[in-house]
């Protein structure tokens, strides 16, 4: 026995988890010791077999209920996204052992992998009171920190660590560089990962450090880089994501041509998925209906990409062979649901709303989700039914926010750093730039105040809906719009409520409708028309707020002088 324990463990020891299974099927008899039989059933996790690997772990429980068990077994709940089950699981063993690390630790990663970041924090620290040292305890709180803006805080405690000479001084180097970047601190950024760069052949440090040319304005040295990485790395989505945004921000005539070259030898479904969605939303409907057909044979994952065929299709004004693809049984898997909005999508555009308003009905039981409530509210005004917005109570508007000095210095703040070119981001806007990240990350007096008084304005809110006000603004940004600018409609998937601060607004948006605000209508299709029913005029000093799920956008704005905004999202706590 001594032997075989031995035998199992350098196997286990190597990863060779199908070596294992091979082993102990041959003996089953060896399976009535616990030990190993806990060791099969991880075995069968390692290799995916969840459902072997749950009827086994549940007989070992039966007969002992031994917290390490308990815990491997959490851990394939979690992996079968059976998280409540698995949360239980873990409390149950800390219910018996409130210090039980392995326990806290994993309910921690199983709430940070939930999103609900509070929960994450609070098991992390109580697991660190446990092992302040162990690694994944500390880069999980710091990443939670993150996570939840706390981007000073990450800060001390990665720092904290730096100075105490961890083992993992190179994964906390670059957190921390990810971190300066986060608060736009670029010098201090740009040293660090030159140092990095130096040292270490790692594609992480160089992707931050192209991250950081393009928010310096740097484009072309970016460019540079991120081909250097291509060559490597042929269908990394973050080289390309970065590229394409890079080509976008120089309005290159081609910003896909990176991603086409790749196309061309490849079959990974990721990468061909995200290629042909960004084609298709490019309106190159033609040519990502060329090339989806051109990969459907080679493909072994055919729905998804027979789901882009039928968006092609759509926006091309093909709705029946468009439907005839999304209302095929044999879409019954993980993509399903893309499938079944795509479908809602469709039937809208075919102006059959009954159909489509029972299927986004039926979908939103499941997943109550931004994009699904905008169809709603779309499909229930052509069917002339309520919707669950009510616009007139929905939306707050605010006036006089900023005391007149403070406003006056934002001004010239967010005209500085417009006019600079540095870090901005292409969007929604249409003729005019808008800032990356979240700007109240900025290191500056003015901002923190701005932030403090902006968020008094959303606990206003909430208390006047009777809702909590617990949670975080997890994005800022200011845009600036230019002569002929336009902000299409679009919504805002991070956000529970988002609001627009008017910061410097023209006297020509007096005039009725220009560069004014507006909602409701759906921007779903090109073949789906929807009338926006609410206009909001823009007044300088004002804030408006309203319910992130909401279509929104901009008239086209006509002025010589420049429309300035600061708009924000904030997060309700979920948990």
């Amino acid at each position: 026995m001594l032997r075989l324990q031995a035998t199992l463990g350098e196997l286990y020891k190597n990863k060779k988890f199908d070596s294992i299974i091979e082993l102990l099927e041959k003996e089953p008899r060896l399976v009535n010791n616990l030990e190993i039989a806990n060791l099969l059933a991880v075995s069968y996790r390692k290799v995916g077999d969840y459902l072997r690997s749950r009827s086994l772990f549940e007989r070992i429980l039966n007969v002992s209920a031994h917290p390490g068990i308990t815990i491997s077994y959490a851990m394939l709940l979690s992996e079968m996204k059976e998280y409540h089950l698995a949360c239980n699981t873990l409390q149950s063993v800390l219910n018996s052992n409130p210090n039980n690390f392995d326990a806290q630790y994993n309910l921690a990663l199983i709430y940070k992998e939930l999103n609900q970041n509070t929960n994450a924090l609070k098991a992390f620290e109580k697991a660190l009171t446990l092992n302040q040292s162990y690694q994944g305890a500390n880069v999980g709180y710091i990443l939670t920190l993150i996570s939840l803006e706390l981007v000073d805080e990450a800060l001390k405690h990665c720092e904290k660590l730096l100075e105490e000479n961890t083992k993992y001084h190179f994964t906390l180097l670059t957190i921390k560089a990810d971190i300066l970047l986060k608060m736009f601190n670029l010098n201090d950024a740009k040293f660090l990962l030159e140092q990095l760069n130096s040292v270490y052949n790692n594609i992480d440090t160089k992707l931050k450090y192209a991250q950081l040319l393009s928010l310096e304005g740097n484009v072309k040295e970016s460019n540079n880089i991120l081909e250097n990485l291509l060559q490597h790395y042929p269908t990394n989505l973050v080289i390309h994501n970065l590229l394409f945004d890079n080509l976008v921000t120089s309005v290159d005539r081609n910003p896909l041509k990176y991603y086409a070259l790749v196309s061309k030898k490849t079959n990974d479904i990721d990468f061909l998925t995200d290629y042909f969605r960004k084609l298709i939303k490019l309106d190159e409907c033609e040519n990502a209906l060329i090339l989806i057909n051109s990969k459907l044979d080679n493909s072994v994952e055919k729905s998804r990409l027979m789901v882009l065929k039928a968006v092609a299709l759509r926006e091309l004004g093909r709705l029946d062979e468009s439907l005839a693809i999304l209302s095929q049984t044999t879409l019954t898997n993980s993509y399903s649901d893309i499938a079944k909005y795509e479908k809602a999508i469709t039937l809208m555009c075919a102006n059959d709303f009954t159909s489509a308003y029972a299927l986004i009905k039926e979908e939103l039981l499941k997943i109550p989700s931004h994009k699904l409530i905008t169809l709603e509210y779309a499909c229930a005004k052509k069917l002339e039914r309520k919707s669950p917005i009510d616009l007139t109570s929905e939306i707050m508007i605010e006036s006089e926010v900023l005391p007149a000095e403070l406003l006056k210095k934002l001004k010239v703040l967010l005209f500085e750093i417009h006019q600079s070119k540095k870090i901005l981001m292409m969007q929604s806007i249409r003729g005019g730039n808008q800032t990356e990240g979240n700007l109240f990350h900025l290191d500056n007096p003015e901002l923190k105040t701005v932030k403090q008084i902006l968020l008094g304005k959303i606990e206003s809110y909430c208390k006047a809906k009777a809702q909590t006000s617990n949670g975080i603004i997890n994005g800022a940004w200011s845009i600036f719009m230019e002569s002929s600018g336009r902000h299409v409609n679009h919504v805002h998937s991070n956000g529970t409520f988002s609001a627009c601060f008017y910061v410097s607004i023209p006297d020509d948006c007096l005039k009725e409708g220009n560069g004014w605000f507006k909602c409701g209508g759906a921007n779903i299709s090109k073949h789906f028309h929807d009338q926006d029913d609410y206009y909001i005029k823009p007044v300088e000093n004002s804030l408006v707020i309203f319910p992130s799920n909401l279509s929104h956008g901009t008239n086209e704005f006509i002025s010589l002088q420049p429309r300035i905004t600061l708009a924000f999202d904030f997060k309700q706590n979920s948990d």
